[in-house]
């Protein structure tokens, strides 16, 4: 069992996870290859077991959360260097983070690539039903190590279906 873990490892390393996509791939659609995950479950679920951090190679996850705060600079080390180690010649870079609250009232946070945190600020709000696109990069004691690539914001009710709804309530 040892030695097929160790030939994985091998495999993964000369296998970058951030490669350029061959020209005939359509990388524009963030949903291609990604599993639906439900956020509460792999913050109870994702977690290392023996108190080590759990490499996970960069799984494509989505999830549906709220914004708590916008991104701010926070320590991303221990990101950055598997980034390094595992995202080809390349990988993405990270030094922000963002809280988000889960549908069942959890806040945790979240990484962002670089790239993506200004379409965040000016797009996202605080209070914003967001799906999440991201790599699940790590398992550890205090639950996943997620890398947010893209989101869909949820469009907030209209004034008129606001209206439409308190009137089909207040006829009950």
């Amino acid at each position: 069992m040892r030695l097929i873990t160790i030939l994985f490892l091998l495999l993964m390393i000369q296998t970058p996870l951030f490669a350029n996509k061959p020209a005939d791939e359509s990388s524009s659609d963030p949903r291609s290859g990604v599993t639906q995950q439900d956020f509460d479950y792999m913050i109870d679920n994702f977690r290392s077991k023996k108190g080590k951090v759990e490499i996970t190679f960069f799984r494509k996850l989505y999830f549906d959360a709220e914004i708590v705060t916008l991104p701010e600079p926070r320590k991303s080390k221990y990101l950055q260097g598997l980034l390094r180690e595992f995202g080809g010649e390349t990988p993405p870079s990270v030094s922000e983070l963002m809280d988000v609250r889960s549908i069942n009232g959890t806040e945790y946070h979240l990484y962002v690539v670089d790239e993506l945190l200004t379409q965040v600020k000016e797009l996202l709000r605080k209070g914003d039903k967001v799906t999440f696109y991201s790599y699940h990069a790590y398992n550890s004691p205090y639950g996943p190590g997620l890398l947010v690539y893209a989101f869909d914001r949820h469009a907030k009710p209209t004034l008129l279906n606001q209206a439409k709804q308190w009137w089909s309530d207040s006829d009950k």
